[in-house]
């Protein structure tokens, strides 16, 4: 596996072009001896400067993980990123078809702060 001690660059892009719902848990980066220091620094520095994170692949758990590099404090920051089909259609979330929302339902949703049909816990 290529990306087994290293973290291999894909793209750079706007963080704001991630959707957030591919970000995962997040790690603070430091690197492994002096051979490692000067790439380090470089990409802290073009990642500081420019309004871009890094899209990367890395080794976890003998699986290779797609990532997100980002600095924080002039630290390197790696973001555990879902592959496309790790995260579900939003179409499947959907309620099913039928009875529609009623305009006293609407009501009561708005003096109430609670959705129509919510009980007091939810």
């Amino acid at each position: 596996m290529p990306t087994a001690k290293a973290v291999e660059i894909d793209a750079f892009v706007p963080l704001e072009s991630v959707d957030p719902i591919r970000i995962g848990e997040g790690y603070h980066l430091r690197p492994a001896g002096q051979v490692a220091a000067k790439p380090y620094k470089l990409l802290v520095q073009v990642l500081g400067r420019s309004s871009t994170v890094a899209v990367a692949k890395y080794a976890w758990s003998e699986r290779e993980r797609l990532g997100l590099l980002r600095v924080r404090d002039d630290v390197l920051e790696l973001h555990a990123m879902r592959w496309p089909d790790e995260i579900r259609d939003r179409c499947e979330l959907l309620p099913p078809p039928g009875r529609g929302v009623r305009r006293g339902d609407r009501g009561r949703a708005r003096s109430d702060g609670r959705a129509p049909g919510a009980g007091a816990d939810g």
